[in-house]
C-alpha cells in the first residue's frame, strides 16, 4: 500500500483532521505496537519462533527496515534501472543514489546524536520538521553541484510537492499525540521513520511520470560521456 497516496486521496475527500486521525491509525499499523498480531500470522505460516513482544528500544530506531531500504536501492536496484535513453539513466541513477543517500546519512547523523530523547513534543516537532526540510535542501543542492538538470530538481520537486506537504502534517500529528509517547520518544522517532520509509517508495513510482512529462528539454545535455539525443538524431 502506497501510505502517502492513500492519505492525500482521504485529505481531499473529508479533510484534514480525519486525515491526521486516520494517519495515526495507519502509523499504528506499521509501529511495532501492531507486531504482536502481525507475529502471529507469520508463526501460523512460517512456523517460526516466536518472537517476544516488547517496546520500541533503541535497536529498532538505528536498525529501522528504512534503512535496509535504502541500501536495498542503492546498491541493487539503482544500479539496473534503465530510463529510456543511455543519458536520461545515467541522470537520474544519479538522482536517486543522492535522494537516497542524504535521507540515509542525514537521519543516521539525527539518530546518532541522540538529542531527540530528551525533547519534549513542541521540541522534536520542530526538530524533526527542520530535518526533513534540511534534508530536501541538502539534497537539491547536491544534485545541482553534480550537475543534475535543474528542470528535472524543479520537476520532481512539483511532482511530489503535495505528498511532501501531507508528510510535514503527519511528522506534525505524530509529534504532538500523546499516543506516541515513549521513553526517550523512541516510539516517535520509529514512526517518523515509518513516514520516511513511505516517503522513499513513493518517490520511486513518481520517476517515471516525471521521465515522461520531460520532452525536449534535456535535448543536447550530456554527463560521464552520454548525450541526450535531439531530434535531429531520430
Amino acid at each position: 500500500m502506497d501510505y502517502i497516496d492513500f492519505f492525500i486521496k482521504f485529505k481531499e475527500i473529508i479533510g484534514l483532521g480525519a486525515t491526521i486521525l486516520t494517519a495515526s491509525i495507519i502509523a499504528f499499523l506499521r509501529s511495532k505496537m501492531f507486531q504482536p498480531f502481525m507475529n502471529s500470522v507469520v508463526r501460523f505460516f512460517s512456523k517460526k519462533k516466536k518472537r517476544n513482544n516488547k517496546e520500541i528500544t533503541d535497536s529498532d530506531v538505528k536498525n529501522h527496515d528504512m534503512f535496509n531500504y535504502i541500501d536495498f536501492w542503492v546498491y541493487n536496484q539503482i544500479p539496473s534501472l534503465t530510463f529510456g535513453t543511455d543519458y536520461r539513466t545515467v541522470v537520474f541513477r544519479k538522482y536517486l543514489q543522492i535522494y537516497f543517500r542524504t535521507y540515509k546519512s542525514e537521519i543516521k547523523k539525527f539518530i546518532n546524536e541522540k538529542d531527540y530523547k530528551k525533547m519534549d513534543n513542541s521540541e522534536i516537532k520542530k526538530n524533526l520538521l527542520t530535518l526533513h526540510t534540511d534534508i530536501i535542501k541538502k539534497m537539491e543542492d547536491t544534485m545541482r553541484e553534480n550537475n543534475i538538470p535543474n528542470i528535472i530538481v524543479v520537476k520532481m520537486k512539483n511532482t511530489l510537492i503535495e505528498k511532501m506537504d501531507l508528510t510535514m502534517d503527519l511528522i506534525i500529528s505524530i509529534s504532538e499525540s500523546n499516543f506516541y509517547n515513549s521513553g526517550d520518544n523512541l516510539l516517535k522517532m520509529y514512526s517518523f521513520l515509518n513516514i520516511i520509509h513511505s516517503v522513499l517508495d513513493n518517490t520511486i513510482s513518481n520517476i517515471e511520470k516525471v521521465i515522461n512529462e520531460i520532452n525536449g528539454e534535456l535535448s543536447g545535455l550530456s554527463m560521464d560521456g552520454y548525450v541526450e539525443p535531439t531530434k535531429d538524431d531520430h
